[in-house]
């Protein structure tokens, strides 16, 4: 196929599409006064385009008129870009603009000059013209994307045109330097054209100018990672183009397929954004991401949220908090918030502007939760169409009745829906985009993580309450069990010895002194904290645990060694533990062993009691993995297995140190140990006081 018909090809469809992109300027120049201008310098442009063709279509159209049109298509761009500048800010031109303009109208007259006169014998003037006002018409350009207070579809038009417009510099100085227009480039400019109008067109489609959206240009991490494949696929097109070149020189017709594809695929693209809501908020989504500064300061919102969260004046303002951060985001002017109890969301926060016919409980498996859980979606209760009401079926009917209620944000962590928040405003904003859902669900996911650590630390505080709880009452079914067998010992012995007065006497002793333990138990057990320890001797009270060992054998020897020292804890609870560790001696060492317990004074001055027996001894595996683990236990069918561990949480209380020393067969010796530096008045707790 000849060039003239490549050629005719071309720039036919770049008319097509330049006249698409003409009346959809004038269709949103309705409402937008100052596209009025630019709509009219792209008529002119499809005007042009279509003189063009149609001199290369029938021949019947002068030279000379499709070169003064070309000029005038430039001039008007040039008026059209500063008329629309004027329109968007109408404050005092600057000089400079004032001269570009000047210099471009100049270039316009010597151009037509040279054309229609001809007083000089080369192409070079006006080449040389039509290069000046391509220069000034990207000055023009220039000031209407750096001046204009609008939004991203200036900035798009601006890349659009300022490809073309470049384009062009080149062409015509290519022009200048070989006194001839490339033909393959003059070809070229027709593909450019055509992807100039797709792009604003599409602009338009995706973008509404607003003084709030942000326009600076930028390239995103993603973008800069992908451009390496994307230069790989435009090598690969260059040199396909390259190859065309040589077929159609020889006589092949890649160009009038390459530019009828070109039109058909940028056809089906504006097709597709006329026509479909989804891609056109695909590709808004796309571009936002990756060529636009961010409407969010992140850093900023991210040290916000934090702050709140740090000055949380308490726990018990934790759900308030969460409340405050959301609404700052969302300049929301009432809510509530909702966090799972159970099997059932349950409102734990309500700032509502107005008086509400609410639920206060809403079931784990509604639908509306279902797919907040799933989706992370947020919810526009009075979205009417497109994507944010998605899945507003699922919304309870009671939340739509409420007109303030314009979203429902998920708190998810650790991938659950922790609770969710409602939020009111006055009206939906209309402007709300990917980045106002982004950061909704980024501040979400924080407070989610916020609200999970306050409920964890809760559960922990009850857990530690319930420990302590739970501590005591092993403490009293240890003390408990003691009694029981000395009760279930003289219950065995009634009926052979019940004639016997010593055995009655002996009974009745045994008795009495189960009911005083009992009653000291029942007053541990329901002991304040405010309860004050007693002041008693350590040698008083080794002595005394001793004595309450004294039906065991092999019988406990004391060794009293240094000055006898007081302590200020509660006796009871002493006398009991050192009683255990003796009575743990007796029943590990045979009759004829030993268990020694003695009481000595350390060189720091620290207070140290040992019980030391010779039975049979414990492993050292046994010691650091069984010893002290509650409710484990060598004895059968005796006990169960919390002595030790009571004794030594509760000399750890004290700030004792409990040690063990043990090997299999040759006996065990328990060490106390209270150091000096653990020393303190037991005026607030029970903690050891050593003196003189």
């Amino acid at each position: 196929m000849a060039y003239n018909d490549v050629t005719l090809i071309a720039y036919s469809s770049a008319g097509a599409l330049s006249l698409i992109f003409t009346l959809f300027l004038f269709y949103a120049a309705v409402a937008e006064r100052w596209k009025w201008p630019i709509a009219v310098a792209a008529a002119v442009q499809t005007a042009w385009l279509v003189t063009l063709s149609a001199s290369l279509a029938n021949q019947q159209v002068s030279n000379d008129s499709i070169l003064a049109m070309e000029a005038a298509h430039f001039l008007t761009w040039i008026l059209g870009l500063n008329l629309a500048l004027r329109l968007l800010r109408p404050e005092q031109w600057p000089i400079h603009l004032k001269i570009s303009l000047l210099i471009g109208v100049l270039a316009y007259a010597v151009a037509l000059v040279d054309i229609f006169i001809s007083p000089f014998d080369t192409t070079t003037v006006y080449f040389f013209c039509f290069l000046v006002l391509s220069l000034v018409a990207l000055v023009s350009l220039e000031q209407l994307v750096r001046n204009a207070r609008s939004g991203r579809f200036i900035k798009l038009l601006g890349i659009s045109l300022a490809l073309v417009f470049l384009f062009n510099v080149y062409l015509y100085a290519q022009g200048i330097i070989n006194r001839r227009v490339d033909l393959i480039a003059w070809q070229a400019r027709a593909a450019l054209l055509m992807a100039s109008s797709v792009l604003v067109v599409g602009a338009g489609l995706l973008f509404r100018d607003s003084d709030t959206q942000p326009t600076g240009l930028g390239i995103s991490r993603p973008v800069a990672f992908y451009s390496t494949s994307l230069v790989l696929s435009s090598a690969s097109v260059i040199l396909l183009a390259i190859g065309g070149y040589y077929v159609r020189s020889m006589g092949g017709h890649w160009g009038i397929y390459i530019f009828t594809l070109m039109l058909f695929f940028s056809l089906i693209a504006l097709s597709a954004l006329f026509l479909s809501n989804s891609v056109r908020s695909v590709l808004q989504v796309w571009i936002s991401k990756h060529f636009f500064r961010h409407k969010y300061d992140y850093r900023r919102e991210w040290l916000s949220v934090i702050r709140a969260l740090s000055n949380e004046p308490s726990s018990d303002h934790v759900y308030e908090t969460v409340y405050q951060v959301i609404a700052t985001t969302f300049q929301s002017t009432g809510g509530e918030v909702w966090i799972r109890q159970g099997m059932q969301y349950r409102k734990v926060y309500s700032r509502t502007g107005q008086p509400t016919v609410m639920a206060d409980l809403v079931p784990s498996d509604h639908p509306f939760i279902t797919v907040m859980q799933d989706h992370e979606w947020i919810f526009a209760p009075q979205a009417e169409g497109g994507p944010l009401a998605d899945h507003n079926h699922t919304i309870p009917e009671w939340v739509r009745s409420h007109q303030d209620v314009q979203l429902i944000l998920p708190l998810i962590a650790q991938s659950q829906l922790v609770g969710f928040a409602l939020l009111e405003k006055e009206g939906l904003d209309a402007d709300l985009t990917w980045e106002d859902l982004d950061i909704l669900k980024t501040v979400g996911r924080q407070l989610a993580n916020h609200i999970l650590i306050h409920q964890q630390e809760q559960q922990l505080s009850e857990a530690r309450q319930l420990d302590t709880y739970n501590k005591l009452s092993a403490f009293i079914m240890h003390d408990l069990n003691n009694l029981v067998a000395q009760l279930d010992l003289v219950v065995k012995n009634s009926a052979r010895h019940k004639q016997n007065p010593a055995f009655i006497d002996d009974m009745i002793l045994t008795v009495t002194n189960a009911v005083n333990r009992m009653k000291i138990l029942m007053q541990k057990f329901g002991r304040s904290d405010h309860d004050a320890p007693t002041r008693f001797s350590v040698f008083e009270a080794v002595q005394a645990s001793i004595d309450a060992c004294k039906g065991n054998v092999p019988p406990a020897r004391l060794a009293l060694n240094g000055q006898d020292q007081d302590i200020q804890a509660d006796r009871e609870r002493f006398i009991l533990a050192i009683k255990h560790l003796i009575k743990n001696a007796q029943e590990a060492t045979s009759e004829t062993g030993t268990v020694d317990v003695s009481v000595s004074t350390q060189p720091d001055g620290g207070l140290m009691i040992s019980i030391d027996d010779t039975g049979t001894g414990m492993s050292q595996e046994f010691i650091e993995h069984q010893l002290f683990k509650p409710f484990e236990t060598t004895k059968t069918g005796q006990g169960i297995g919390i002595g030790v561990y009571l004794t030594r949480s509760y000399l750890e209380e004290l700030g004792a140190n409990l040690e063990v020393d043990s090997a299999p067969g040759y006996g065990t010796c328990m060490t106390i140990r209270f150091e000096t530096d653990h020393q303190s008045d037991f005026a607030t707790s029970e903690r050891m006081t050593v003196t003189d």
